[in-house]
């Protein structure tokens, strides 16, 4: 059987050779928020995409490694995308106490 090109595959036996589909993952997502007691209101699918790369970045200070993760062909999309900038701003402002 061939490896899919897809990272989550479709929920129950019928679904498992295709992948998730957005209401489904939409679904999932929702359902991880409420048992976290989050609002589901404040936080959407693109804030998974975004958050670890950053938390990547922000533990190791590899932007390639973020640039890798998030399939970005230039290495200035991903420094505007993480916010790299505003990042290191903040962490010389605590550092300084300013």
């Amino acid at each position: 059987m061939a490896i899919p090109d897809w990272l989550f595959t479709g929920q129950g036996a019928r679904w498992s050779h295709t992948h998730l589909s957005e209401s489904q993952l939409w679904r999932l997502f929702k359902s991880w928020l409420e048992k976290a007691r989050l609002d589901p209101s404040l936080y959407g699918l693109h804030s998974l995409r975004r958050t670890f790369p950053t938390h990547i970045y922000q533990q190791t200070g590899n932007l390639r490694a973020a640039q890798l993760l998030l399939g970005h062909a230039s290495i200035e999309s991903t420094k505007e995308y993480i916010g790299t900038e505003q990042a290191e701003a903040l962490e010389i402002a605590r550092k300084y106490h300013l």
